[in-house]
């Protein structure tokens, strides 16, 4: 079987069933074991190190015995580890991922949210991975899981890689303007692409917008 974890909290039972004569459990592994009952074929056993144990139930009757072994897995819980933090690139073609390792297990990326046709995770069980194919102006969630065994459950953090469009910017035509004041405006030509914009100045004196965040604005 398989045990998440050590010590008294975690026991492993055995299902043994005696026939005639005595019996005994012996053991192999990386630590030392501790039975509640090492004469019972359905004792409890807990280990003090992680790893995989053999169990040898030995009987004994007169001068005949027999023996039956079974294997005991006790696995380490994994640790949580964050995924790095969210991502945000302009008109990328590569991202580059920024997880921790985990101390135990492993860890695998997946995708959990967005638009993943064309998405390419180069290796799913490195926290550096690249990541390619996300097109511009959509983002997806990558999950960064961590696992260890078959029972311990498992540890999940998110991040978010979002590929900005590149914007174009166009000003539009400048020009000549007689006078100043309210009365002698220069409305600007621009033509806006993608995201917001927004116009500054340099000059001798001060400029009024009638929306600074207009390509045609006054």
């Amino acid at each position: 079987g398989n045990i998440c974890g050590i010590g008294v909290g975690n026991p492993f039972t055995f299902t043994g069933v005696a026939s005639t004569g005595s019996g005994l459990w012996t053991y192999s592994g990386p630590g030392t074991a501790s039975f509640t009952d090492n004469t019972s074929a359905t004792s409890s056993v807990t280990v003090d190190a992680y790893g995989s144990y053999t169990f040898t139930w030995t009987e004994t009757n007169g001068t005949c015995s027999d023996f039956d072994e079974v294997t005991v897995e006790f696995w380490e819980a994994p640790v949580f580890t964050s995924a790095g933090s969210d991502i945000t690139q302009c008109a990328t073609s590569t991202f580059v991922m920024g997880a921790t390792a985990p101390t135990v297990g492993a860890g695998t990326w997946s995708e959990v949210g967005g638009p993943t046709a064309g998405l390419v995770i180069t290796n799913v069980n490195s926290p550096t991975t690249t990541v390619t194919g996300l097109a511009a102006g959509t983002a997806v969630t990558l999950r960064w899981t961590i696992s260890n065994g078959p029972v311990c459950g498992t540890q999940a953090d998110d991040v978010v890689l979002t590929n900005d469009i590149q914007p174009i910017a166009d000003a539009g035509s400048g020009g000549n303007i007689c006078g100043i004041g309210v009365g002698n405006p220069f409305t600007f030509t621009g033509l806006a692409s993608t995201g917001s914009g927004l116009w500054t100045y340099s000059g001798p004196g001060t400029a009024s917008f009638t929306d600074n965040t207009s390509a045609t604005s006054s």
